[in-house]
């Protein structure tokens, strides 16, 4: 299969060779591609609500990619108690990142970073690579309290069941 005619784009030197697993990927089984299989997932809010069930948050993963040809569908994900946007990681231009804190600060939503990195399936993308210049604490604390904060409510509804009081 080396030298079959349909992997000569993502061999080296090629034009779809430096990163070719991921480019494969995209090329021939994303949505709309020719080898897509559709795969028939949960809703997003009640994505969202199990996340919230087991004291997680949700976070919107890179968005400046997920909504490139769809940015209108930031509104519906938003009210489907998505809490925080992944602001700064490896695939948003300064431009998006820009665009998207804004989004955050506006909407009061946490502001986190990723890069993406998932070893030789993205050989581009080094692990924490997420162009982020803000220190951690401003990034990780946020998150902590928001957490913390979800934790304490589980738990008085939880001692509300059981018929205990939580003061």
């Amino acid at each position: 299969f080396a030298e079959h005619p349909l992997l000569q784009p993502y061999r080296g030197g090629a034009p779809r060779a430096d990163n070719p697993l991921v480019n494969f990927y995209w090329d021939w089984f994303h949505q709309g591609q020719p080898f897509h299989v559709p795969v028939e997932l949960p809703a997003l809010g009640e994505m969202v609500g199990l996340i919230a069930d087991r004291g997680g948050v949700s976070v919107l993963a890179h968005p400046g990619v997920n909504l490139a040809r769809r940015p209108d569908l930031l509104d519906t994900i938003l009210k489907c108690g998505v809490e925080g946007i992944e602001v700064f990681n490896s695939y948003h231009s300064s431009r998006q990142t820009a665009h998207y804190l804004a989004e955050a600060r506006a909407r009061g939503l946490l502001v986190t970073c990723g890069s993406d990195f998932h070893g030789r399936a993205k050989p581009g993308i080094a692990l924490g690579q997420c162009h982020c210049d803000w220190p951690a604490q401003d990034i990780v604390g946020p998150l902590l309290e928001r957490l913390a904060a979800g934790r304490r409510s589980r738990g008085s509804v939880q001692a509300q069941s059981r018929g205990v009081s939580s003061s």
